[in-house]
């Protein structure tokens, strides 16, 4: 028996689907069989490795960027808005930056890792140090003021700031591990 592959996004069915699974593109009743590999777009080789042709890490590390922010959303909710400091969703980055990577085509090789710890922590970093201050600013009515916000470090005690940007370095880092690990089948 042939196996069957969606013409639109390339990834395999089971005979009896008639909508692909991925994309919902309809699959027509009967096929023409080619004797060419499937196109895969944003899936992986039969061996469990991403096919690189069309990826890049420019656009992969901008992808990883926005979703290291998005991702960093519900804990800049809970911190500004609600005053609890959960550091634990900080956890969540690494998730939001590998999957914005890997959205934005971002290539995937033994370096992927690196690239994942690197921009989690700068999200994190940016995160604690511009953006939380500058919306706890927007809260209290003084809206985004870069001179305020070095005025604050000025006068600020840098212990609880360093102990607070720790503590999410290390809820990260748990982010991070458990991503890396997750998708170390992934690398070349």
């Amino acid at each position: 028996m042939e196996k069957k592959y969606c013409y639109k996004c390339g990834v395999e069915l089971l005979e009896e689907q008639s909508v692909c699974p991925l994309c919902g593109a309809a699959v027509p009743e009967e096929i023409e069989v080619l004797e060419i590999e499937p196109r895969v777009t944003a899936a992986y080789k039969t061996n469990g490795h991403v096919d690189n042709a069309n990826r890049n890490y420019i656009t992969g590390i901008i992808g990883g960027v926005i979703g290291g922010f998005v991702a960093a959303i519900p804990w800049i909710i809970v911190y500004v808005y609600l005053n609890f400091i959960w550091s634990l969703l900080a956890a969540f980055i690494a998730m939001g930056v590998a999957f914005g990577y890997k959205l934005c085509n971002g290539k995937v090789t033994r370096a992927y890792p690196y690239i994942i710890i690197v921009t989690s922590f700068i999200v994190v970093i940016v995160t604690s140090l511009v953006i939380i201050p500058l919306l706890m600013f927007v809260q209290e009515g003084f809206g985004f003021n870069f001179e305020l916000l070095k005025l604050y470090y000025m006068l600020i005690d840098r212990g609880e700031l360093l102990k607070d940007l720790a503590i999410a370095c290390f809820f990260t880092w748990l982010g991070i591990s458990g991503v890396v690990k997750s998708e170390r089948s992934m690398v070349e």
